[in-house]
């Protein structure tokens, strides 16, 4: 490590990053996308760690994100592990690891040692071997023209759907009053309404806020997607309650788009077994379980905690992971 060293860096190397990103990822991003992830964050800013060589070049990088989750009708941060990145010229050398344990080392000092993310191709095997432990993987469910298609086909508007408006939600209120009232899993993501706009004015996605209206004009449903790549990406929706007159116009509502557009398709992401992924299930998505074609990857879901405390959170029916749970969907 003689000639590199390890710096807490703050916005006034974030210049460094857009290049660093293009390299590893192939993103083109730029400053404005870390400063909206790690400094406007509701939840706090992030800590972003760095390695730098003798010529003060950013070669290494991982950011540890704030961000809130409930546990037990409790509040806590947990720290989520983003944009984790080695320049090509500098691999092989030992960098991440010792990013990695600078990083446990300061949640440490913080008495908070909680960390989650989604592991890759490259990344898993390296942190399994930190101590990292993957609690379950995650799916992505997708649906395709022809799909989309013949389920507008069979659509048929009863007297109930008719009394129904569907419109763009102009007020946030709306979705965070709605989820005030939801069943939610034993450990979930806090989302109030700064948090909700924060995430949704990422400067990477034109978000859209659709709602299902009643005759008295309140919200039954919301649905918050994107299109990106000739494909609808639903990042989140919800039900006030279980439905299916409103479930079946909610999916019906996304069919169209795909059908009025030309597009490939429907896409999104979400843990197996969670009301999120059986909705997408009954409502004609699939996912790829094969090793080969089109988004047949699985994203393992893992976190690294003090052992004494990993057995706490390593249930994966206390979970609900879905779009909004990452940090790049």
């Amino acid at each position: 490590m003689a000639e590199y060293r390890i710096e807490i860096i703050n916005q006034s190397d974030f210049f460094q990053l857009p290049p660093l990103m293009k390299n590893c990822f192939d993103m083109e991003v730029d400053i404005n996308y870390f400063i909206w992830k790690y400094i406007k964050n509701p939840s706090g800013e992030a800590i972003c760690i760095a390695v730098k060589d003798s010529k003060n070049n950013v070669v290494a990088f991982e950011a540890l994100m704030p961000e809130e989750y409930v546990f037990n009708n409790e509040t806590k941060i947990f720290y989520h592990s983003v944009d984790t990145m080695t320049h090509s010229m500098h691999r092989r050398k030992g960098l991440y690891q010792q990013i990695a344990f600078k990083g446990f080392d300061i949640l440490k000092e913080k008495n908070n040692l909680f960390e989650f993310g989604f592991g890759g191709d490259m990344s898993t095997p390296a942190i399994l071997k930190f101590g990292w432990k993957i609690i379950f993987n995650v799916n992505f469910y997708f649906k395709t023209l022809t799909q989309s298609f013949v389920s507008n086909l069979f659509f048929v508007k009863n007297k109930t759907i008719q009394k129904l408006q569907v419109k763009e939600i102009e007020d946030i209120d709306e979705i965070s009053n709605l989820l005030k009232g939801l069943n939610k899993s034993a450990i979930h993501k806090l989302l109030n309404k700064d948090i909700l706009n924060w995430k949704l004015s990422h400067p990477l996605y034109d978000f859209k806020k659709t709602g299902i209206y009643n005759k008295s004009n309140q919200l039954e449903a919301y649905l918050i997607y994107y299109i990106q790549n000739n494909k609808v990406f639903i990042y989140d929706f919800a039900l006030k309650q279980n439905n299916k007159t409103i479930e079946k116009l909610l999916f019906n509502y996304i069919d169209k788009i795909v059908i009025r557009d030309k597009l490939k398709g429907i896409v999104s992401f979400a843990q197996n077994d969670i009301a999120f992924s059986k909705r997408l299930k009954k409502n004609g998505f699939i996912t790829n379980n094969f090793n080969f074609g089109p988004l047949n990857k699985k994203l393992p879901f893992m976190i690294y905690t003090l052992p004494e405390k990993f057995e706490v959170y390593n249930n994966p029916q206390q979970w609900s992971i879905t779009p909004i749970n990452h940090d790049s969907l």
